[in-house]
Parts: C-alpha cells; structure tokens; sequence
C-alpha cells in the first residue's frame, strides 16, 4: 500500500487544475467553474476520506467533481444563466488556454453534449482507461466505448464542418 498525502494544501494544489478543466467541461464558464472547484474541495474537507492509492484519490476526487457539476447544471440557477455569457466565457477560456493551434478542436468539444465532454476529458486529457471510466460513471464497459466512438464521429464531422452540432444549449425551462 503507497503512501497518499493527506495534507488538504498539497491536495487543493495537486488536483486543482484537473479539477477545473472537468468542471469547465461541464459548465463551459470561468466563474461557474471556480464556484465548482471550491464545492469540490468543501466536500473533501468535510469527508477527510482515506485512500488506498494516490489513484484512488484521484478518482474520488473526480467522482466528486462529476457529482458537483452534475448538481450543479441541475441547480434552478443554472436554469437561468444567459447561454451568451456561457460561450463567451468559453471562447475567452479556449484563448487563454489554447497555446498549441488546436482551437477548432476545442470549439469541436464545446458543441459536443455535456455528457459527451466528460467522456473526452477523462479519456483523452486525464488518460482513464474504459474501464475505469466505466467504473467512475457507473457505466457499462460497452457503453462507454459505443459512445466514445459516436463522439469521435461527431468530432470527426463538426471538424469536417458537415454536421451542426448545436447540443449543448442550457435548458431554460421554457419548453
């Protein structure tokens, strides 16, 4: 059994930016996102949970991160923010963080769904396997390569430009 450091500072700076850049996938806004970091980190200070590994840290962090953004996307408030706030915090972000040309890719996984985006960050940025994806979405193994390749077709033919891919609109409640 690995030592896994428990000192809530070392953790907040470890896992901050991965933290982020899932919460960011999910709500595609800079503030929203910080406020989801902080809730993040409020629950590990509240659990003080032990670990096995510095992986099953790592995925409990993420798990946590998931269910805090998946809360929040359902918050009442959410429901209200202006979808054009939300794309222009998402382009701002994509410049600010985009140091390497690959700007129409990001845009590419902005259009894709929100469930969609977690996949793509967890596979590509974080390097999961399928089966640990599976396990930390509570998915089946099928499941999650079946729709890992249906995003990469959407990808593939909202990069060929022969799709619109208008999917991640914030519902309103208005019908």
């Amino acid at each position: 059994m690995e030592a896994v450091n428990h000192n809530t500072e070392w953790v907040i700076q470890f896992y901050a930016d991965m933290v982020y850049r899932i919460a960011f996938t999910y709500s595609q806004n800079k503030s929203d996102s910080e406020d989801i970091v902080q809730d993040v980190f409020m629950c590990y200070l509240k659990a003080i949970p032990q670990f096995e590994s510095e992986e099953h840290q790592k995925a409990w962090i993420i798990r946590v991160t998931i269910n805090c953004c998946k809360n929040f996307v359902t918050s009442s408030w959410k429901r209200k923010v202006s979808l054009l706030s939300v794309e222009i915090d998402y382009r701002k972000y994509q410049m600010q963080t985009n140091k390497t040309g690959y700007n129409d890719v990001y845009e590419a996984i902005g259009k894709l769904k929100q469930k969609d985006r977690i996949l793509v960050h967890l596979f590509y940025y974080e390097e999961y396997s399928i089966e640990e994806i599976a396990k930390m979405l509570n998915l089946k193994i099928s499941a999650v390569k079946t729709r890992l390749f249906r995003v990469r077709k959407k990808l593939k033919d909202i990069l060929e430009g022969e799709e619109p891919y208008e999917t991640n609109k914030i519902p309103t409640g208005n019908g």
